[in-house]
């Protein structure tokens, strides 16, 4: 709501311009390959950057400034097992670096 009063109005601008690009941490199908889930996950947001949409990547106390700056994962998701953290923590940091802006 905050973000519609500084715009003046309904959210109608901000359709087609503000996406949410998850990342499933949280549950998976039973029998289902996870790190595969995320894998397609991560390709869905290369494709939005690849579109010339700007990601935000999460960062919080705990994980910026640490060799795993991205907040994915954690707290209520738990621990995720340590192939899809590392999935995910290299995946957005190489993203970090192919599309940085100057």
């Amino acid at each position: 709501m905050a973000l519609e009063e500084k715009l003046g109005g309904d959210d109608a601008e901000l359709q087609g311009h503000m996406l949410i690009a998850p990342i499933t941490t949280m549950s998976y199908p039973p029998g289902s390959d996870q790190l595969d889930i995320v894998r397609r996950d991560l390709a869905a947001i290369g494709k939005l950057l690849d579109g010339g949409y700007d990601v935000l990547g999460w960062q919080n106390q705990s994980s910026v400034g640490t060799d795993r700056p991205y907040a994915v994962g954690g707290g209520v998701a738990g621990s995720l097992k340590q192939d899809i953290s590392d999935e995910i923590q290299n995946t957005l940091a190489g993203f970090a670096m192919s599309y940085a802006q100057p």
